[in-house]
């Protein structure tokens, strides 16, 4: 079982990274517990993100019972057994290779996950304020993710890029940093993970900032 990467954060947040090394007829057996219908997928790697995403929340929760639905935003919600009809907060995201989710029944969740590659210096213009300055790829490369990041977390507000400033930088091997919504008055604590080849950034805390409610 490829479960790279697990974590547990926060007020019993769990987070985990699998990597999609099995064929796909392999993951529909690992995911057949789950009844995961890919039929309207026309992209193998879209079908199998599909079934690495159930095999990773039946990881965490335990469970083969549940349903994942999504607001107007396209933000996921976690539909649990025994949960009184309160759904459970739950972030998702994949990139070349891998799936990650992160699952809490009692704070937001939001993260991103992205290979590792050069191309994200080729659009860095498009992203990156004028006040933020990474040194090099790697840094870059957790500016993108945060600002996914936040984006998720704040998906109601949808915030533009320009919206959302990267406060500090995490250290080359991963760790801690701080990021801003500057309309909302709002920070985020995020922590940035460094795979062997691809990097992963989750928000673990929210804060106000002076003025916010």
């Amino acid at each position: 079982m490829p479960l790279t990467f697990k974590r547990v954060y926060g007020r019993g947040a769990v987070l985990a990274v699998w990597r999609m090394d099995e064929t796909e007829g392999e993951l529909e057996r690992m995911a057949r517990p789950y009844g995961v219908d890919t039929a309207g997928y026309k992209s193998e790697s879209r079908r199998k993100e599909k079934l690495c995403t159930a095999i990773l929340v039946g990881e965490i929760t335990g469970t083969a019972h549940f349903t994942i639905s999504h607001d107007s935003h396209g933000k996921p919600s976690l539909d649990l057994p025994n949960q009184n009809n309160n759904p459970c907060n739950i972030s998702i995201s994949h990139t070349k290779g891998y799936a990650v989710v992160a699952v809490s029944k009692l704070e937001m969740v939001a993260l991103d996950i992205e290979h590792r590659s050069d191309r994200v210096g080729r659009v860095a213009r498009k992203f990156l304020r004028a006040d933020e300055n990474p040194n090099g790829i790697g840094q870059t490369l957790a500016c993108w993710c945060a600002k996914e990041t936040a984006y998720k977390y704040f998906s109601g507000q949808q915030p533009a890029a320009a919206d959302i400033r990267v406060c500090s930088m995490p250290p080359a091997n991963g760790g801690c940093f701080r990021v801003e919504n500057i309309p909302a008055k709002a920070a985020l604590q995020m922590c940035a993970v460094c795979g062997e080849d691809y990097l992963l950034v989750y928000a673990c805390a929210e804060e106000r900032t002076e003025g916010g409610r």
